[in-house]
Protein backbone atom coordinates (compact mmCIF):
# COMPACT_ATOMS: atom_id res chain seq x y z
CA UNK A 1 0.00 0.00 0.00
CA UNK A 2 1.11 3.80 -1.07
CA UNK A 3 1.12 6.29 1.68
CA UNK A 4 0.58 9.93 1.07
CA UNK A 5 2.58 12.28 3.71
CA UNK A 6 0.83 15.90 4.54
CA UNK A 7 3.08 18.95 5.11
CA UNK A 8 3.46 20.26 8.29
CA UNK A 9 0.88 23.20 8.66
CA UNK A 10 0.83 25.72 11.28
CA UNK A 11 -3.10 26.01 13.10
CA UNK A 12 -4.85 28.93 14.35
CA UNK A 13 -4.36 28.37 18.66
CA UNK A 14 -6.77 29.48 21.20
CA UNK A 15 -6.03 29.79 25.08
CA UNK A 16 -9.37 29.00 27.75
CA UNK A 17 -9.26 27.90 31.67
CA UNK A 18 -11.46 25.03 31.10
CA UNK A 19 -11.96 22.99 27.60
CA UNK A 20 -15.30 20.61 27.92
CA UNK A 21 -15.71 17.53 25.47
CA UNK A 22 -18.74 16.92 24.67
CA UNK A 23 -22.21 18.51 25.10
CA UNK A 24 -24.77 16.01 26.40
CA UNK A 25 -25.69 16.87 30.03
CA UNK A 26 -23.04 16.24 31.69
CA UNK A 27 -21.15 18.33 29.83
CA UNK A 28 -23.72 21.12 29.67
CA UNK A 29 -23.70 20.73 33.71
CA UNK A 30 -20.20 20.90 33.57
CA UNK A 31 -19.77 23.73 31.08
CA UNK A 32 -22.25 25.88 33.06
CA UNK A 33 -20.35 25.32 36.51
CA UNK A 34 -17.30 26.34 35.01
CA UNK A 35 -17.91 29.50 33.42
CA UNK A 36 -20.17 31.25 36.21
CA UNK A 37 -17.33 30.56 38.03
CA UNK A 38 -15.69 32.76 36.25
CA UNK A 39 -13.73 30.48 34.02
CA UNK A 40 -13.08 30.90 30.43
CA UNK A 41 -14.79 28.07 28.94
CA UNK A 42 -14.89 26.60 26.04
CA UNK A 43 -17.36 23.51 25.27
CA UNK A 44 -17.03 20.92 21.43
CA UNK A 45 -18.99 18.87 20.69
CA UNK A 46 -19.54 16.65 17.59
CA UNK A 47 -23.17 17.33 17.00
CA UNK A 48 -24.78 20.58 16.05
CA UNK A 49 -26.21 20.88 19.03
CA UNK A 50 -26.67 19.97 22.76
CA UNK A 51 -28.40 17.23 24.40
CA UNK A 52 -26.08 14.30 23.78
CA UNK A 53 -28.93 10.88 24.53
CA UNK A 54 -31.33 13.35 26.46
CA UNK A 55 -32.86 14.49 22.82
CA UNK A 56 -31.26 11.46 20.50
CA UNK A 57 -32.99 8.39 22.17
CA UNK A 58 -36.42 10.40 23.20
CA UNK A 59 -35.78 8.76 26.22
CA UNK A 60 -36.67 10.89 29.42
CA UNK A 61 -34.52 11.39 32.62
CA UNK A 62 -35.07 8.17 35.12
CA UNK A 63 -34.14 8.13 38.45
CA UNK A 64 -32.17 11.54 37.80
CA UNK A 65 -33.48 13.72 40.67
CA UNK A 66 -34.45 11.66 43.47
CA UNK A 67 -33.05 8.87 46.29
CA UNK A 68 -34.54 5.44 45.21
CA UNK A 69 -37.26 4.24 47.98
CA UNK A 70 -35.26 1.10 48.31
CA UNK A 71 -36.67 0.57 51.85
CA UNK A 72 -39.85 0.81 53.49
CA UNK A 73 -40.78 3.96 55.28
CA UNK A 74 -37.69 5.45 54.20
CA UNK A 75 -39.13 8.89 51.97
CA UNK A 76 -38.18 10.12 49.24
CA UNK A 77 -35.64 13.08 48.67
CA UNK A 78 -34.62 14.72 45.86
CA UNK A 79 -30.95 14.53 45.58
CA UNK A 80 -29.77 16.26 42.69
CA UNK A 81 -30.64 19.77 42.49
CA UNK A 82 -28.47 22.78 41.18
CA UNK A 83 -28.13 23.39 37.40
CA UNK A 84 -29.88 19.85 36.47
CA UNK A 85 -33.04 21.00 38.05
CA UNK A 86 -32.42 24.40 36.90
CA UNK A 87 -32.88 23.02 32.86
CA UNK A 88 -36.25 21.31 34.32
CA UNK A 89 -37.38 24.57 35.33
CA UNK A 90 -36.33 26.58 32.55
CA UNK A 91 -37.94 23.89 30.53
CA UNK A 92 -40.97 24.23 32.53
CA UNK A 93 -41.52 28.07 32.20
CA UNK A 94 -41.07 27.14 28.51
CA UNK A 95 -43.76 24.28 28.33
CA UNK A 96 -40.93 21.91 27.44
CA UNK A 97 -41.88 19.49 30.49
CA UNK A 98 -44.40 18.58 32.83
CA UNK A 99 -41.75 18.31 35.76
CA UNK A 100 -40.95 15.40 37.68
CA UNK A 101 -43.36 12.37 37.42
CA UNK A 102 -43.94 9.77 40.33
CA UNK A 103 -43.64 6.31 39.17
CA UNK A 104 -45.13 4.30 41.64
CA UNK A 105 -44.96 0.91 39.97
CA UNK A 106 -41.19 -0.06 40.25
CA UNK A 107 -39.96 -3.32 41.01
CA UNK A 108 -38.34 -2.47 44.60
CA UNK A 109 -38.55 1.26 44.37
CA UNK A 110 -40.35 4.04 43.58
CA UNK A 111 -38.51 6.75 41.44
CA UNK A 112 -39.56 9.70 38.67
CA UNK A 113 -39.50 9.97 35.37
CA UNK A 114 -39.00 13.70 33.80
CA UNK A 115 -40.03 13.64 30.18
CA UNK A 116 -38.77 16.61 28.22
CA UNK A 117 -39.44 17.79 25.13
CA UNK A 118 -36.15 17.32 23.38
CA UNK A 119 -36.37 20.60 20.73
CA UNK A 120 -37.18 22.54 23.70
CA UNK A 121 -34.06 20.76 25.63
CA UNK A 122 -31.54 21.45 22.77
CA UNK A 123 -32.43 25.35 22.58
CA UNK A 124 -33.28 25.74 26.79
CA UNK A 125 -29.27 24.52 26.81
CA UNK A 126 -27.88 26.39 23.89
CA UNK A 127 -29.49 29.92 25.72
CA UNK A 128 -27.50 28.53 29.18
CA UNK A 129 -24.27 28.16 27.92
CA UNK A 130 -24.57 31.47 25.82
CA UNK A 131 -25.66 33.34 29.02
CA UNK A 132 -22.89 32.32 30.86
CA UNK A 133 -20.62 32.79 28.01
CA UNK A 134 -19.33 29.56 27.03
CA UNK A 135 -17.80 29.46 23.98
CA UNK A 136 -19.13 27.09 21.17
CA UNK A 137 -17.69 24.52 19.08
CA UNK A 138 -20.55 22.65 17.85
CA UNK A 139 -20.01 20.14 14.94
CA UNK A 140 -16.33 19.79 15.68
CA UNK A 141 -14.13 16.84 16.32
CA UNK A 142 -11.35 16.09 18.39
CA UNK A 143 -8.73 14.58 16.72
CA UNK A 144 -6.36 14.60 18.98
CA UNK A 145 -3.89 15.61 22.20
CA UNK A 146 -0.69 17.07 23.21
CA UNK A 147 0.57 16.19 26.89
CA UNK A 148 3.22 18.51 28.87
CA UNK A 149 4.66 17.25 31.91
CA UNK A 150 2.25 14.62 32.03
CA UNK A 151 -0.76 16.21 31.81
CA UNK A 152 -3.27 17.01 28.42
CA UNK A 153 -2.06 20.39 27.60
CA UNK A 154 -3.90 20.97 24.78
CA UNK A 155 -6.15 19.09 21.61
CA UNK A 156 -6.50 19.59 18.17
CA UNK A 157 -10.46 19.84 16.93
CA UNK A 158 -11.71 20.04 13.22
CA UNK A 159 -14.55 21.30 11.93
CA UNK A 160 -16.06 22.61 8.32
CA UNK A 161 -13.85 25.55 9.13
CA UNK A 162 -10.82 23.70 9.54
CA UNK A 163 -8.75 22.41 11.68
CA UNK A 164 -7.57 24.38 15.38
CA UNK A 165 -5.26 24.21 18.25
CA UNK A 166 -6.64 24.83 22.11
CA UNK A 167 -4.93 24.86 24.86
CA UNK A 168 -6.56 24.89 28.44
CA UNK A 169 -5.54 24.88 32.25
CA UNK A 170 -8.57 22.25 32.26
CA UNK A 171 -9.80 19.55 30.39
CA UNK A 172 -13.24 17.83 31.30
CA UNK A 173 -14.14 14.45 29.18
CA UNK A 174 -17.98 14.20 29.00
CA UNK A 175 -17.63 12.90 25.48
CA UNK A 176 -20.06 9.94 25.78
CA UNK A 177 -19.43 6.83 23.95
Amino acid sequence: MKYHEEPTRRLPESEFDVVVAGGGTAGVVAALAAARTGAHTALVELKGYTGGLAVEGGTALHSFYNLWKAFPGVPKRQVVRGIPQEIIDRLAAVGGTSGHAEMTKGFDYDSVCTAVDTELYKLVTLEMLDEAGVALALNTRLTGAEGENGRIAGICAESHAGREFIRAKCFVDCSGY
